[in-house]
């Protein structure tokens, strides 16, 4: 059996730190990828990155509804279960998003899917509406979660770093 090699890597705060990588779970889990232009009933894709500190989280989609923005967010829940992750990066990437009754809808399932276990960043990578992301946040702080809205993964990476 060949022994798994810890390796050196960097923090956002900018120290390094020894890291063995997983032996069970891919990079990314492209079996997860649908098409955005799909005529299936994921017309969303997802992909799942494992990072030494956290579950990187890819939602692309032209637009969402409420039981579509739902599927992803079970999906993931999922995901960081198998993965043992006590953090996740989820970045939302959605031409047209959900109005903000529905994003209460949505967000209001993530305590009973263990959410309130894990510390998550949602990453907004456009910064054309704040208003919006402060809405998310204190719904789901509402909700019990511990979480942060961003628009850049390096400001989610610091906000893990914290800890």
């Amino acid at each position: 059996m060949r022994q798994r090699r810890a390796q050196s890597v960097q923090t956002a705060a900018g120290r390094s730190k020894m890291f063995v990588p997983p032996r069970a779970l891919p990079k990314y889990r492209e079996d997860n990828m649908v098409p955005t232009n799909a005529s299936s009933d994921k017309p969303y894709r997802l992909r799942f990155e494992h990072r030494p500190d956290y579950l990187h989280v890819h939602i692309q989609s032209e637009h969402m509804e409420l039981e579509t923005a739902k599927k992803p967010v079970r999906e993931a829940a999922e995901e960081l279960k198998k993965a043992g992750n006590t953090r996740i990066l989820a970045e939302i990437d959605v031409e047209k998003r959900l109005s903000r009754a529905d994003r209460y809808w949505v967000i209001s399932e993530f305590p009973e899917l263990g959410y309130t276990r894990y510390k998550i960043a949602l990453l907004y990578p456009d910064t054309d509406r704040p208003d919006e992301y402060d809405f998310s946040e204190t719904v789901v702080a509402n909700r019990g979660v511990q979480a942060m809205a961003f628009t850049s993964d390096v400001d989610a990476e610091r906000w893990f770093a914290g800890d």
